[in-house]
């Protein structure tokens, strides 16, 4: 089975904001954004995807369904956790101190390798801060659910108004996008 590299993934802006898998699967068929299932939490996209999600710059060459080995564009909606979750790829953006202004190179591995999030601290000047609050300028998050789009590269695509304002409606809160590259 085709997996993607890259992914555009959505997401709500507060980390704590949840809703349940079978919401979104529910909520998406509803508006048409995804189709077929393919595999368990995963679908072809539906029939007003494009009229969801806008392409930016020239026409890009983008598969819209499996078509042998090919790369193409799919939907995964993941099963919410219950715990806030961190989110990145090989593209991450890293982010600096809010003390000391130095980059923040270990910050994943900081974060995979402690038990309480908000309470990291800084190699340089031993300061503690919160990531939660952090600008990954579109490159992670931290979240309990999202909407993987995969095989869509970074600024490719972006979702509009209309996808962002239903996601909205459900959860109570604002939804964002990034780009991760496995």
């Amino acid at each position: 089975m085709y997996q993607a590299e890259h992914l555009l993934i959505l997401h709500p802006a507060n980390p704590e904001t949840a809703c349940t898998q079978k919401e979104l699967i529910t909520l998406l068929k509803e508006i048409q954004f995804i189709d077929a299932e393919e595999i368990l939490s995963r679908f072809q996209i539906g029939d007003k995807f494009l009229q969801q999600v806008t392409f930016l710059g020239c026409s890009p060459n983008i598969e819209l369904s499996p078509n042998g080995d090919q790369a193409y564009v799919y939907v995964e909606i993941p099963q919410t956790t219950s715990e806030i979750s961190f989110h990145s790829g090989k593209n991450l953006k890293f982010p600096r101190c809010p003390h000391c202004k130095e980059t923040l190179k270990n910050i994943a591995a900081d974060i995979a390798e402690a038990n309480v999030i908000n309470s990291l601290s800084c190699l340089a000047c031993k300061e503690t801060f919160n990531p939660l609050g952090f600008n990954w300028r579109k490159s992670a998050f931290f979240g309990k659910c999202q909407v993987i789009i995969g095989n869509i590269y970074d600024a490719e695509a972006v979702p509009n108004e209309n996808l962002l304002s239903y996601l909205a409606k459900l959860t109570n809160d604002t939804w964002k996008y990034s780009y991760i590259r496995r």
